[in-house]
């Protein structure tokens, strides 16, 4: 049976602000959360 992968929470935070092309150090601080965190989630 083939999985279907999922996102997790900080993905889904992240994904929109991605398509807005927001930089990772804008999306790190506008969550409040480090580049290396955003960067592990992308």
């Amino acid at each position: 049976m083939l999985e279907i992968p999922t996102s997790t929470a900080r993905e889904l935070d992240i994904a929109p602000l991605l398509v807005a092309n927001a930089t990772r150090s804008e999306i790190a601080r506008h969550l409040g959360i480090s580049e290396e965190t955003v960067k592990h989630h992308t």
